[in-house]
């Protein structure tokens, strides 16, 4: 026996019905392949892992801390960062997030966008 995509809740959103982009408050965060600071393979929903929310900053732009977040920096090969960061070694976050740099986007802690 096997469960159809219908079981596993991924297209599950709670988009305002009057939304049209691509990827809005509400819908489901999407995860893609990540580096750690230290190189090593994970994925974005390792980020978002825990009881908090979550503030995604793609590049290399400051972004202030929020109370109750954990804050990641989303960065290309090659570029710097202070703080928490993951390298987008193939471009699957950015292209997932159709994000440049820039970017902020917060993922609530039931993973869904803010």
């Amino acid at each position: 026996m096997q469960r159809g995509e219908e079981t596993r809740q991924l297209d599950i959103s709670y988009r305002d019905p009057a939304d049209r982009g691509v990827l809005v408050a509400g819908d489901h965060a999407p995860d893609a392949p990540v580096k750690d600071a230290e190189g090593r393979p994970i994925r974005l929903f390792d980020l978002f892992r825990g009881p908090h929310a979550t503030l995604l900053s793609f590049g290399e732009t400051d972004v202030p801390s929020e109370p109750g977040a954990e804050v990641y920096r989303v960065i290309r090969p090659g570029a710097q960062a202070n703080g928490q960061y993951a390298v987008d070694v193939d471009g699957h976050a950015f292209a997932a997030y159709a994000a440049i740099d820039g970017t902020t986007i917060r993922v609530r802690p039931d993973g869904y966008l803010g």
